[in-house]
């Protein structure tokens, strides 16, 4: 994801982004966001939900053309009610294309990724 569009989510949701760009040693944050910006809007409207329960992220980024969001230490109490949330993200992003944010879907090759025609076409 690019960078401005990265710190717009860090800034509007400190708690969740609080390792971003942290130590390597530490966090895998430390690398940012690795998706596209296509799934900017789908990851605020995740981070809007997570970031009341003050969980803090541990690595966000693309694998097997789907969204993967980590999490450190989750509390217990609200264990099922985060991890739905995450869930039900991460099951939309087989959906929208990752570059764009258009609807998409999975495209094979040696590299599994979820893109729209378009998009598809210029890889």
């Amino acid at each position: 994801m690019k960078d401005e569009l990265a710190d717009k989510l860090v800034k509007k949701y400190p708690t969740l982004f609080k390792n971003y760009k942290g130590d390597m040693r530490q966090t895998c944050m430390a690398w940012g966001i690795c998706t596209g910006d296509g799934w900017y809007d789908l990851l605020d409207e995740l981070c809007s939900k997570l970031e009341p329960y003050g969980v803090v992220a541990a690595q966000i980024k693309e694998k097997f053309g789907g969204l993967r969001f980590y999490l450190e230490a989750t509390p217990s109490e609200k264990w099922e009610e985060i991890h739905n949330y995450i869930n039900e993200a991460e099951a939309k992003s087989y959906k929208i294309c990752e570059q764009c944010g258009k609807p998409g879907k999975i495209r094979g090759g040696f590299w599994v990724r979820t893109l729209c025609d378009e998009c598809d076409k210029k890889e």
